[in-house]
């Protein structure tokens, strides 16, 4: 299942932590926390990921290149100049075509996203047109037509 991962912030309220290292490159466990993210969708049939990113992208499509030994497809939708959310979710549709849909979700989470089984099949039979957030899916994964 095609997941989108934004990925494209730039962190300044951890400044100065971000100031040479992108928000999702931040290591929580030895561990970039973009990594935990790949890893858990990964872990749930998650496995063709497009992740939004602008600044210092390059540190993050050097670190995870195609996703190959992270045991997923990666792709990235990179923004020459700041999109905001809703422009990046769309630059990132675009990039996640032709599927019909996808998970989104963040790069930077507080706590552990579930990706259940009966979330994975929530998030695949969604029958909207939008983006949406859906009470039955839980905190940080939406559906994307």
């Amino acid at each position: 299942m095609k997941t989108v991962i934004l990925a494209g912030g730039e962190g300044t309220r951890l400044r100065p932590l971000t100031s040479n290292t992108p928000k999702p490159m931040m290591p929580i466990a030895n561990k970039p926390m973009l990594e935990h993210i790949v890893n858990l969708l990964a872990s749930h049939g998650f496995d063709d990921i497009v992740v939004t990113v602008a600044f210092l992208a390059n540190q993050i499509r050097d670190y995870f290149g195609d996703g190959s030994d992270f045991g997923v497809t990666m792709r990235y939708a990179t923004e020459d100049s700041p999109l905001g959310t809703a422009g990046s979710v769309r630059n990132a549709i675009d990039a996640a075509a032709p599927a019909s849909r996808c998970a989104l979700t963040n790069a930077v989470r507080s706590r552990s996203v579930s990706t259940s089984p009966e979330m994975t099949r929530k998030v695949s039979s969604s029958s909207s047109d939008a983006l949406r957030t859906d009470p039955a899916v839980p905190s940080g994964v939406s559906s994307v037509a």
